[in-house]
């Protein structure tokens, strides 16, 4: 007799993939034939095969009676292998999100502290850094988040980047309130970008005057650039500063 692994024994990635490989045909051979005989080649030819019987057997795919295996209706069977499925699931993104919170906790400690290791200032050089600066810090966004952009010269790919990151905390109940300047209204990126988040929640206003760029977390995180030169940044941590 070939050696059979148990259903108990085996992932569920390992059963599914069985399941394709042998069980769906085992299944439809038995089904088209109204049964067979236990001692079928279908069922023996090989070692896959007959694990593949044996998992059907298990799952409750295939019965045996009178020395025939005969097939079962799949959605009897269907509970006891997806209903457990969808709770390991659910679990699982349970405890993501207690994760998810955890982290975003200690988060809001780290930025708290102007005694950081990177201290109360970081510079950050080039638009990678300052992105992935952001793409850290605005995920972590409890209340609020203010915005100065000047330029609308941000290109489409970034104001995408930028659109997921802001819709996302708006959904999270993170309000949001950004300024541009008004020539900011001739760019089709830049109005794309504010429809999305005005339709979730956010607030935009263009104005005549001129100021530089700042976006401020929390009121607890502020980035705001290292003089003239708008691809570098300052990330500011002292709660007092900001």
């Amino acid at each position: 007799m070939w050696e059979v692994k148990g259903v108990t024994e085996r992932s569920d990635r390992e059963s599914r993939a069985l399941f394709e490989a042998a069980g769906n045909e085992i299944y439809e051979a038995v089904t088209s034939r109204g049964g067979l005989p236990i001692e079928d080649a279908v069922f023996t030819q090989d070692a896959e095969t007959a694990e593949a019987t044996t998992m059907l057997l298990e799952m409750g795919l295939l019965t045996c009676e009178g020395g025939r295996y005969h097939a079962a209706d799949p959605h009897t069977a269907q509970a006891s292998v997806v209903g457990p499925l969808g709770q390991q699931g659910a679990a699982m993104i349970h405890e993501a999100s207690q994760w998810s919170q955890l982290f975003a906790g200690l988060g809001q400690t780290y930025r708290r502290s102007p005694a950081t290791e990177d201290g109360p200032i970081t510079r950050l050089v080039g638009p990678d850094q300052i992105e992935r600066f952001l793409a850290d810090v605005v995920p972590h966004a409890q209340a609020e988040l203010l915005t100065a952009q000047p330029q609308a010269g941000r290109s489409a790919a970034t104001l995408k980047i930028a659109s997921e990151r802001d819709v996302s905390a708006l959904q999270r109940g993170v309000s949001m309130r950004t300024i541009y300047q008004h020539a900011a209204r001739r760019s089709r990126a830049t109005r794309a970008y504010v429809a999305r988040v005005t339709e979730h929640g956010g607030e935009v206003r263009t104005l005549d005057e001129f100021f530089n760029r700042l976006i401020v977390v929390d009121r607890e995180v502020a980035v705001i650039p290292s003089g003239d030169d708008l691809k570098v940044a300052l990330a500011i941590r002292d709660v007092a500063l900001v």
